[in-house]
């Protein structure tokens, strides 16, 4: 039985957190500098002798090359990094249980996206067409891409802020706010809304709650890259709002944007809000229930 803190216990608690806090923003603020000057010079470099384009109007070929350099940085920056004292090789670890689990991870996404978007045709808020243009070429190249994007932001948000507040905090803490913090790096997306805000912040609980499993990146990486390849390249949804030649096609009903998402796509629709919620609890029982014993964690961490 736990006791109740005491006021002082309380603000001694609540300036740890915030400490905590300001130290994971300030090497977050400062990794998002260096890889935003580094992408800058780099599409300077590349487009030198393409007058007339501007940066932010890049391609396919350059969000790949953007987002290899940020995993670089990324891993560079942090894994230098003493004052966090993280476990990278844990984190980082690939072993052939934890392949398992990244197939696991993938072939749950597909499904989560593929019954999301049955729910919406039921509906009658979206209407699949195949794409008979489409360029296998590109599907690929995209998920490479996400590949990319998987892995730096479940690096960051899961392996660098999760692990670092489970030192000294509880899992819920943690995990709410990875979740916000995570919802908040997305608010510059085009035709992002509260709705679309909120289902950020319940797939930041998905992805924790996963990572929490293993303690390993892995199962959260290939979550993530079966969620955004299989809403995008596949099925025509714009991914976090921003759309992506894809197998087949989505034409928008703008009369059901609640249902459908809108111009952000599946991740803005309430449909969307209610299975991700659903399993985010189901994920929150079947962890918080785990018997330590039966836990492959063997961690020092406060949780």
């Amino acid at each position: 039985m736990h006791r109740t803190r005491t006021a002082k216990e309380l603000g001694s608690y609540l300036l740890i957190l915030l400490k905590d806090f300001g130290t994971l923003f300030g090497y977050t603020f400062l990794f998002l500098l260096i890889t935003g000057v580094a992408q800058y010079f780099m599409y300077c470099v590349a487009h030198w002798s393409m007058p007339g384009t501007g940066f932010g109007s890049e391609g396919l070929g350059d969000d790949l090359f953007f987002k290899a350099a940020e995993c670089i940085i990324l891993l560079a920056f942090f894994a230098r990094r003493r004052t966090l004292r993280l476990n990278y090789t844990r984190i980082l670890h690939l072993k052939p249980a934890l392949v398992l689990h990244a197939n696991r991870g993938f072939a749950f996404a597909t499904l989560s996206i593929v019954f999301i978007t049955g729910l919406m045709m039921a509906f009658g808020a979206v209407h699949l067409a195949y794409n008979p243009a489409y360029s296998l070429r590109e599907v690929l190249l995209y998920f490479l891409l996400f590949i990319l994007v998987g892995f730096s932001e479940e690096f960051l948000m899961r392996g660098i802020w999760v692990e670092y507040l489970l030192k000294r905090h509880s899992k819920a803490i943690a995990v709410i706010i990875s979740s916000l913090v995570f919802a908040c790096l997305h608010l510059g997306n085009p035709g992002v809304t509260l709705l679309a805000f909120v289902n950020l912040i319940l797939a930041g609980v998905i992805l924790a709650q996963l990572y929490l499993f293993t303690k390993n990146l892995w199962l959260a990486v290939f979550f993530h890259l079966g969620w955004n390849f299989f809403q995008g390249p596949v099925l025509g949804f714009a991914v976090s709002g921003l759309p992506m030649h894809s197998i087949f096609l989505q034409p928008a009903n703008i009369t059901q944007n609640l249902l459908n998402g809108g111009s952000f796509g599946l991740e803005g629709s309430v449909i969307e809000t209610m299975v991700t919620a659903l399993m985010a609890v189901g994920l929150g029982v079947a962890l918080w229930r785990r018997p330590k014993k039966h836990s492959s964690i063997n961690t020092t961490l406060s949780v």
